[in-house]
């Protein structure tokens, strides 16, 4: 039976280079309760490494204080203090109603926004990897570049519904920063749908990104010579 079940209790300080709290792989992690905290990885994944896993995190489950990265300048990894999704289309991360991601971190201790090293401080989502969020709480994670509560390379691979925000932060608010009104996209505490069906399309959603929340990079806006514009948002 490839797959573990986590019934209750702590896993509580580990560290590694990736995965500190669980790392697993082509497996099947089942979190119904308990508590992964304050584990730290080198490079990915503080608390949950995914490499072609499914992760379903119950109601009671909760990932506190992981992070990922070092006090010293680090220019590679350091994605997803709390739960890093491999680049594999079998990678899925389902939290649901109840579960809880606080207080995680993506350290780098280099200033670079144009990089995306130090992104994902609760979570970090490859391209083909999944991630299914219902009624949970991302809450004070933070990232020294993109992303403080998710960072995602593809859209269409990120579904919500009332995901709720409170207190993340990242190495800015939004692009580009000095072209938008203040308050155009306001903090929003919680995220209808982020559910898209075109990759690089945000028509259809309910939630305005703002890389404190869900990491929001470089928005293009291409002039069309008829009078339309077209814009198109490129997350790599």
């Amino acid at each position: 039976d490839n797959s573990f079940t986590m019934y209750d209790g702590q896993i509580l300080a580990c560290t590694a280079t990736n995965g500190a709290g669980v790392y697993v792989k082509n497996n099947t992690f089942a979190m119904q309760a308990g508590t992964i905290e304050s584990c730290i990885a080198t490079y990915l994944g503080g608390g949950i490494a995914s490499e072609g896993a499914t992760v379903t995190m119950g109601s009671a489950a909760k990932i506190r204080n992981c992070s990922v990265g070092v006090t010293s300048p680090q220019e590679w990894g350091c994605k997803g203090g709390g739960v890093y999704l491999f680049d594999n289309a079998a990678s899925q991360l389902n939290m649901l109603s109840g579960s809880e991601i606080s207080g995680c971190s993506a350290k780098t201790g280099i200033t670079d926004l144009s990089r995306i090293f130090g992104s994902g401080g609760g979570i970090y989502i490859e391209p083909q990897a999944k991630a299914t969020l219902n009624e949970a709480s991302i809450t004070g994670c933070v990232a020294d570049h993109h992303g403080g509560g998710i960072f995602t390379r593809k859209y269409a691979n990120l579904t919500t519904t009332n995901l709720t925000f409170t207190g993340n932060s990242a190495g800015f608010y939004r692009i580009p920063a000095d072209n938008i009104l203040a308050g155009a996209y306001a903090n929003c505490a919680t995220a209808l749908s982020i559910s898209l069906n075109v990759e690089n399309d945000l028509a259809g959603r309910d939630y305005a990104l703002n890389n404190y929340d869900i990491n929001y990079h470089s928005y293009m806006v291409s002039y069309n010579g008829n009078g339309g514009t077209d814009s198109a948002l490129d997350p790599n």
